[in-house]
C-alpha cells in the first residue's frame, strides 16, 4: 500500500516535473505578450502612414512622406487610399470610396508626385497641425489642387496671369493698344503756316516747321511754348526727332539741313551740300544717321555726332518729298515727285526696290513700327500700303478728295493716319484698308500729321495757321 501510495506520488511528481500541469499550448503569457506587441507595432505603423496622408491630402508634394505623422485618430480618413504607403493598412487600402475621390485623383499637381511615394521638397508642411483643415479636398478644390505657397515648378498655371501687367495695354490707347484719337484736345494758334509736324519720343512735346523760317516746340499736354529754333533763312519743310529725343533735325528751302539740341535749342550742325530745297529730313532710330531729301533729286546721309556727310543716294529723277527709316536702321524708304517710292539698303547703300503704283507725285512715306508695312501718300489722292519685305501692294486707301500730304502709323502698327489737302485727316485699318474715322481737322490744307509714340494722341498742322492735338474720346 505504501508502495502503491509511493508509486502514485512518484507518478504525480513525474507528471509535474514534465509540465503535465502547464497551461494549454498557445496560452503562455510571455508568448502572448510578444505577439500582442508585434501586432500593436504593426497597427501603429499603419496609422503612421495614413495619418500623414490626412495632413497633406491636398498637398501632393508631401502626401507621400510617412515619417512625420503621429495622429492615429485620422487613420480612417478616406484620402489615405490614394497614397501608396498607406496600402499596407488593410483597413484603408481597400476603401472603395477613396480610390476614386475626384478631388485628389484629378488634381494637376499630383501627377508630378512619383508613384513610388518619393517625397518632394515640402515635407516640413506635414507637421503643421493647422494644415489639416486648409488642405482638405474641399478647401483645395478652388485652387485646382495647387497648394497655397507651393513652389512646384511643373505646374505654372498662375504664371501667365501673375506675370501679365494689365497696364501695358491700357484702355485709353497708351503704349500698344489701338486708339482712335478723334477728340480735339487743344489748338495752338500761330501767325504762320504749319508746314510739317513731329512728336518727341517721350510724347511730351510736339513741334512744327513754319513758313516764317523757324521751328517751334510746345508742351503736348497744354500747348505751352517751350522753345523756338531760329537759324534757317527760308521755309522749314522738314522736321524730325532723333530716337532718343536729344536732337531735332530740320530741313529748309534755304538748301540746308540743321541739327539742334532739342533740349536747349542750340544749333549743333548745319548740313550743307544740296543744291536745291531740302524738303524732308529723318533721323535713324539708333540716333546715328540724319537723312535729308532735296529737290535736287538726291538723298544725303550725315553723321549725327559730327555733322559730316557719309553717303549720297541717287536714283530718283525728281524732287524728294518723303523719307523714313525702319525700326532696325537697316533700310531707308524715300518718296519723290517721280511717282515712286524706293527702298534703300543702308548696308550696301543701294536701291533694292522701287514701289510703283501711284499716278502722281509721292509726298509722304512711313514705315510701321513693327517694320512690316510701308505707307505712301500721293498727289493722286490715294494712300497705299506695301509689304516691306517684298514690295507687294497690300491696300489702296481711297476716300480723300484732294492730295495726301503726309502719313503716320500708330505705335502698334494697326492704324495709319493720312493728312490731306481736303482739310481732313483719316484713320485707316492697316490690316484691311478700311476707313475707321474721318476728322474734320482744319479749315484749310492739312500739311502734316504725326502719331505720338505713346499712342494717346496725334498732332496736325495746317495752312490755317494752327497746330492741333487730338486725343482718344
Amino acid at each position: 500500500m505504501k508502495k502503491f501510495t509511493f508509486a502514485l506520488c512518484c507518478l504525480f511528481l513525474y507528471a509535474m516535473s514534465h509540465g503535465g500541469c502547464s497551461p494549454a499550448p498557445g496560452t503562455n503569457e510571455a508568448t502572448g505578450s510578444e505577439q500582442t506587441t508585434s501586432d500593436t507595432s504593426k497597427d501603429a505603423g499603419s496609422q503612421q502612414d495614413t495619418s500623414t496622408t490626412v495632413d497633406t491630402s491636398t498637398t501632393p508634394d508631401t502626401s507621400t512622406t510617412p515619417e512625420n505623422a503621429t495622429d492615429p485618430d485620422t487613420s480612417a480618413t478616406p484620402d489615405t487610399s490614394t497614397t501608396p504607403d498607406a496600402s499596407t493598412d488593410p483597413d484603408t487600402s481597400t476603401a472603395p470610396d477613396t480610390s476614386t475621390d475626384p478631388d485628389t485623383s484629378t488634381t494637376p499637381d499630383t501627377s508630378t508626385t512619383p508613384e513610388d511615394g518619393e517625397p518632394n521638397n515640402t515635407e516640413a508642411e506635414t507637421t503643421d497641425p493647422d494644415q489639416d483643415e486648409t488642405s482638405s479636398p474641399d478647401a483645395g478644390a478652388g485652387e485646382a489642387g495647387v497648394p497655397e505657397g507651393s513652389s512646384e515648378p511643373s505646374q505654372p498655371e498662375n504664371g501667365p496671369v501673375d506675370t501679365t501687367v494689365p497696364d501695358t495695354v491700357p484702355p485709353d490707347g497708351g503704349g500698344t493698344s489701338t486708339c482712335l484719337p478723334t477728340k480735339l484736345q487743344s489748338t495752338i494758334t500761330l501767325t504762320s503756316i504749319a508746314l510739317t509736324v513731329a512728336v518727341s519720343p517721350d510724347s511730351k512735346a510736339v513741334a512744327a516747321g513754319l513758313d516764317d523760317n523757324t521751328a517751334v516746340m510746345w508742351d503736348s499736354s497744354n500747348g505751352t511754348s517751350l522753345r523756338t529754333f531760329s537759324g534757317h533763312t527760308d521755309w522749314v519743310w522738314g522736321l524730325a526727332f532723333s530716337g532718343d529725343g536729344k536732337v531735332l533735325a530740320t530741313g529748309s528751302d534755304d538748301t540746308t539741313g540743321k541739327l539742334w539740341d532739342a533740349t536747349t535749342g542750340t544749333l549743333l550742325f548745319t548740313l550743307t551740300g544740296h543744291t536745291d530745297y531740302v524738303n524732308i529730313v529723318a533721323v535713324s532710330p539708333n540716333n546715328k544717321i540724319a537723312a535729308t531729301g532735296s529737290s535736287d533729286s538726291t538723298i544725303k546721309l550725315w553723321d549725327v555726332t559730327t555733322g559730316k556727310l557719309q553717303q549720297t543716294y541717287s536714283g530718283h529723277t525728281s524732287d524728294l518729298w518723303g523719307l523714313a527709316f525702319d525700326p532696325n536702321t537697316s533700310i531707308l524708304v524715300s518718296g519723290a515727285a517721280d511717282n515712286t517710292a524706293r527702298v534703300w539698303n543702308l548696308t550696301t547703300n543701294t536701291s533694292v526696290r522701287t514701289l510703283s503704283g501711284h499716278t502722281d507725285e509721292v509726298y509722304g512715306v512711313a514705315i510701321s513700327p513693327d517694320g512690316k508695312t510701308i505707307a505712301t501718300t500721293s498727289n493722286d489722292s490715294t494712300g497705299k500700303l506695301w509689304e516691306t519685305s517684298t514690295g507687294k501692294l497690300l491696300q489702296t486707301l481711297t476716300g480723300h478728295t484732294d492730295y495726301l500730304s503726309a502719313v503716320a502709323f500708330s505705335p502698334d502698327s494697326k492704324v495709319v493716319a493720312t493728312a490731306s489737302g481736303d482739310t481732313t485727316v483719316k484713320l485707316w485699318d492697316v490690316a484691311t484698308g478700311k476707313l475707321l474715322s474721318t476728322i474734320s481737322a482744319h479749315s484749310d490744307l492739312v500739311n502734316g500729321v504725326a502719331y505720338s509714340p505713346n499712342g494717346k494722341f496725334i498732332v496736325t498742322g495746317s495752312d490755317d495757321q494752327t497746330v492741333k492735338i487730338w486725343t482718344c474720346p
